[in-house]
């Protein structure tokens, strides 16, 4: 056997050893979702969202109304301290008041996005609770914008550019309104990967982000209760 041949031996051998420690990687990995959450619903197979939990024998058939809580906001563990550990310059520095902005921003877009999305689809929004009324609790977690706009905080004109925007979950609970019930609950992620294309970032784009994403999520939502009534 020469020494060519060894060579690709131990070559087809490292690659295998490689594909097989990935792999037992992966298969060790746990899943973030457990098959039963904190209120007790069970998790059920979705091609939607990351995790849907479900009441046993729920149904959304029954909703023609919806109410909506004003959502919740947290930034990603470490986001504003990791956002400042790169940033020389004070002026340019995020502060606790870009964090409160940014917080009031998404809360603003949920639900604006969500109220466009359920008149368009014929829902009636209310505040009142009823048999025929949806409550949305919603929670916005994990909210990471990758290049925050902080132009604000100097004098002097600046620019940002990022390959990625961000990322951003979403942890919702559904209810019936009259009981008080808790009869769904969903959790996703939504991401914008870095497409190798470097985008002018600040308070308009991140804006136009962070919506795009919320419209997403209240077309599944609205298409969910659709769905139901056929």
């Amino acid at each position: 056997m020469n020494t060519q041949t060894l060579r690709k031996i131990a070559g087809h051998l490292v690659t295998a050893m490689v594909a097989t420690g990935l792999l037992a990687a992966c298969a060790a990995t746990p899943d973030p979702h457990p098959a039963v959450d904190s209120d007790g619903l069970k998790r059920v197979q979705s091609n939607n969202v990351d995790a849907l939990y479900v009441a046993d024998g729920a149904s959304l058939a029954a909703y023609t109304r919806v109410a909506i809580t004003m959502p919740t906001v947290a930034m990603r563990d470490g986001w504003l301290r990791d956002q400042n550990s790169t940033r020389s310059f004070s002026a340019d520095r995020v502060t606790e008041d870009d964090v409160t902005r940014i917080k009031t921003a998404a809360a603003d877009s949920f639900l604006d996005e969500f109220n466009k999305q359920f008149e368009r689809a014929g829902y009636e929004l209310t505040g009142e609770p009823g048999p025929d009324v949806l409550l949305l609790e919603p929670a916005i977690v994990d909210l990471d914008v990758r290049a925050p706009d902080t132009s604000r905080n100097s004098s002097t004109a600046v620019t940002t550019y990022t390959k990625s925007k961000g990322k951003v979950t979403l942890d919702i609970k559904m209810l019936d309104s009259s009981t008080g019930k808790i009869i769904g609950h969903v959790i996703d992620e939504k991401e914008d990967f870095d497409s190798g294309t470097f985008w002018l970032a600040n308070s308009v784009s991140n804006r136009a982000e962070i919506n795009r994403a919320m419209r997403g999520w209240a077309e599944d939502l609205t298409d969910a209760l659709d769905a139901a009534k056929n």
